[in-house]
């Protein structure tokens, strides 16, 4: 009888492989490969308002869509690889091509009005003042 060392890792590769169909790229109505991807976001919530860093290389200022409603935000955007080529003649590829979105709910609803977006180097800046009426207070405690 042979003893086999039981490792861990090995079943969690075993569950991912059997996930993969289920998360792979589908195909679409024309045949084309389309991925959607979360967007990495740090989001920090400083005295009057969130302040959102979300990272989108590649992407055009108009190709990013920002909405809120409520206290949900949404980032979204769309990037096509330009001269889009068919056949299999690439030695590796790995450029991003699709669509990015990511949903988050904020603490607290925020002022849509005053809020401002900023596009630099592939880093969307989200500035979102938070709503007058739901900014903490602290109430002090008095001794009766």
């Amino acid at each position: 009888m042979t003893l086999i060392r039981w490792d861990p890792w090995r079943d969690l590769e075993t569950v991912r492989r059997g996930l993969i169909p289920f998360v792979e790229p589908s195909l679409t109505a024309r045949g084309r490969r389309e991925v959607v991807r979360d967007i990495a976001l740090d989001v920090s919530d400083e005295e009057d308002a969130y302040v959102v860093h979300a990272s989108l290389p590649g992407f055009e200022p108009d190709e990013v869509h920002v909405s809120i409603t409520g206290r949900k935000l949404t980032i979204s955007g769309e990037s096509k690889q330009e001269g889009e080529r068919t056949g299999d003649d690439y030695l590796l590829r790995e450029r991003f091509s699709g669509v990015l979105s990511r949903t988050v709910f904020l603490p607290t609803e925020v002022d849509v009005k005053e809020a401002a977006a900023e596009h630099k180097n592939g880093v969307l800046l989200l500035r979102l003042p938070k709503s007058a009426g739901e900014r903490t207070r602290k109430i002090p405690v008095k001794a009766a």
